[in-house]
């Protein structure tokens, strides 16, 4: 059995999960995201904010450091916090409407 054969969920596939269809493929998604724990969801959830996070601060280390300017940096990535925890608790809601 190869890697991408090998199951990383009740019965789907790695290669099942990402050559698909549009339909299929957003099924699967959903199946895999179902398929995880809590912390687990948490945990990929925060990888993607860390991410975005990490590429806004890149983006932004060439700019104005006046105060003006890094209050609007600050509050920038507030809101990016509250949206992703906002993101984050609509999946969960999703999960536990599915029976989770």
């Amino acid at each position: 059995m190869t890697t991408t054969d090998n199951p990383i969920g009740p019965g789907i596939s790695r290669e099942r999960i990402w050559n698909t269809s549009s339909n299929e493929e957003r099924e699967r998604i959903k199946e895999f995201w179902l398929s995880l724990g809590e912390d687990e969801r948490k945990s990929l959830v925060k990888v993607e904010k860390d991410a975005v996070l990490k590429k806004m601060k890149e983006q932004q280390k060439h700019s104005c450091t006046c105060t003006v300017c890094g209050r609007k940096r600050v509050a920038i990535e507030e809101e990016l916090e509250v949206l992703y925890d906002a993101y984050y608790e609509e999946l969960e809601q999703y999960a536990n409407h599915q029976g989770m």
